[in-house]
């Protein structure tokens, strides 16, 4: 925060305001990840002794599968965050 602090610093952009912002983009990645967790926590195994129990197989087939989730539903943030994007343009007349 402060590296970028002292970059912004000397441009035009007001780092109080950068500062906020960045202030909000925590509080609502906070708030995102308390409602978003509960829906998909059963995806991710911690004990690996209840891996075994409740799955029939161990901790790492158990990741793999969570990576493979994650990286699915970051890929489709990526999607939403280009289309609104291209969508801004479009709006624009860009």
């Amino acid at each position: 925060m402060f590296q970028s602090i002292s970059f912004i610093g000397k441009t035009d952009i007001n780092v109080v305001i950068f500062a906020l912002c960045k202030a909000a983009h925590g509080a609502f990645s906070a708030a995102y990840a308390f409602i978003l967790y509960p829906l998909f926590s059963h995806l991710f195994v911690v004990d690996e002794g209840a891996a075994v129990a409740v799955y029939g197989h161990g901790v790492a087939s158990r990741f793999v599968q969570s990576a493979v989730y994650f990286a699915v539903i970051v890929a489709g943030l990526a999607v939403l965050s280009f289309g609104m994007i291209l969508w801004r343009g479009v709006r624009k007349g860009r």
